[in-house]
C-alpha cells in the first residue's frame, strides 16, 4: 500500500531538521506478513538481529545523505568554513544516533529490552511470551518502522513482520530478506498448523481411532457402539473446530535449546505412532474374540 504526503517541514535555524523537502512528493510502502509457527533457538534470534541491524544500517545511510542534501542547501555550506561543517557534523551525528535496534522480551509479567545480544543473553526460553525485535528511527523520519514479533499468545499467526519506508527498494529488500530468515524457522509440522492441515490431521487420526474403537467394541451391543463413536466425534470435532487439537499437540513456537530440535515433531511422531498402535490392538482384540 503507498501513500502520498506533502510535507512542508524546514531545517530550523539551530540545526534541527522538521521533516524532510526534498521532494515535493514522499510515498510510503506499508508491507506484513504473518507465519503460522517457527522454531529456532537464541542464535537464531541473534542472527536474525543482526540482519536488522544491517538494514538499518543500510537506511541510516540513505537518510545521511539526504541530511546532506538538505542541511547544504538549505544553509549554502561552504567547504572553506570550518565552524559551519562542524556544526553540520555534531547535527549529523546526532540525528545517525537515534537510528538504531532494540530486542523486548517478556516473561509473563516481567519484560526486558535493549541490545539485541545483551538481552537474549538473559532470556528464559521456557517462560517467553513474547518477543519483538523492532528497528529505531529518528522520531522526524516519518512513516519508517521495521518489526518482527513472535508471540505466544496470539494462537493463529504468531509471528508478524511489518516494514514501513518511504524507500519502496529499502522496503522490498528488507521485507525479502527478513521473510527468507524467517522462513529458515518454519518446522515441518508447519502444514499441521494451517486451517486445512489441522482438519486433515483430525480426519486422518479419528479414521485410525474410529477403526480401532469399531473392532474392540465389535462384540458390544449397538447402543454402546453408537455412544462411543458419538462421543468420539463430538469430541474430536470439538477440539478440531476450536483449533485446540492441533495446537495443543503441536506448538507454533518454540525458542529451543542450541543445536536442539523442537518438540513439535517429536510429539506428532509420536502421537500418530499411539493412533496407529491403537488400530493395530483394535485388530488383535478383534481376531482374539
Amino acid at each position: 500500500m503507498a501513500s502520498v504526503t506533502y510535507p512542508d517541514a524546514v531545517l530550523r535555524p539551530d540545526g534541527q531538521l522538521e521533516g524532510t523537502r526534498l521532494a515535493k512528493i514522499t510515498r510510503r510502502t506499508d508491507l506484513k506478513r504473518r507465519w503460522h509457527s517457527w522454531s529456532g533457538s537464541g542464535r537464531d534470534l541473534k542472527r536474525l538481529g543482526r540482519l536488522v541491524e544491517s538494514l538499518i544500517a543500510d537506511r541510516r545511510k540513505a537518510f545521511a545523505s539526504e541530511f546532506d542534501e538538505l542541511y547544504d542547501s538549505t544553509y549554502g555550506i561552504r567547504a572553506d568554513s570550518k565552524a559551519s561543517l562542524d556544526y553540520k557534523e555534531e547535527r549529523r551525528r546526532q540525528y545517525d544516533s537515534e537510528f538504531g535496534v532494540t530486542i523486548r522480551i517478556d516473561h509473563g509479567g516481567a519484560s526486558i529490552s535493549g541490545p539485541v545480544d545483551e538481552v537474549l543473553e538473559e532470556m528464559d526460553r521456557r517462560r517467553v511470551t513474547n518477543i519483538r525485535l523492532s528497528g529505531d528511527f529518528p522520531s522526524l523520519s516519518r512513516g519508517e518502522a521495521l518489526e518482527i514479533e513472535f508471540n505466544w499468545n496470539w494462537a493463529l499467526d504468531p509471528v508478524t513482520l511489518r516494514v514501513s519506508s518511504g524507500d519502496q527498494g529499502w522496503a522490498n529488500q528488507a521485507f525479502a530478506r527478513l521473510s527468507e530468515e524467517i522462513d529458515v524457522g518454519k518446522p515441518k509440522t508447519n502444514f499441521f498448523l494451517r486451517p486445512a492441515g489441522s482438519v486433515f490431521l483430525a480426519v486422518v487420526s479419528w479414521l485410525l481411532l474410529g477403526a480401532s474403537l469399531f473392532l474392540i467394541f465389535e462384540n458390544f451391543s449397538e447402543k454402546v457402539r453408537s455412544a462411543v463413536a458419538v462421543m468420539g466425534g463430538l469430541g474430536l470435532g470439538l477440539l478440531t473446530a476450536l483449533g485446540l487439537f492441533s495446537r495443543k499437540l503441536l506448538p507454533p513456537l518454540e525458542v529451543v535449546e542450541e543445536g536442539g530440535s523442537g518438540a513439535a515433531g517429536r510429539r506428532l511422531t509420536i502421537f500418530l505412532t499411539s493412533v496407529l498402535l491403537a488400530a493395530i490392538v483394535g485388530v488383535v482384540v478383534n481376531r482374539i474374540s
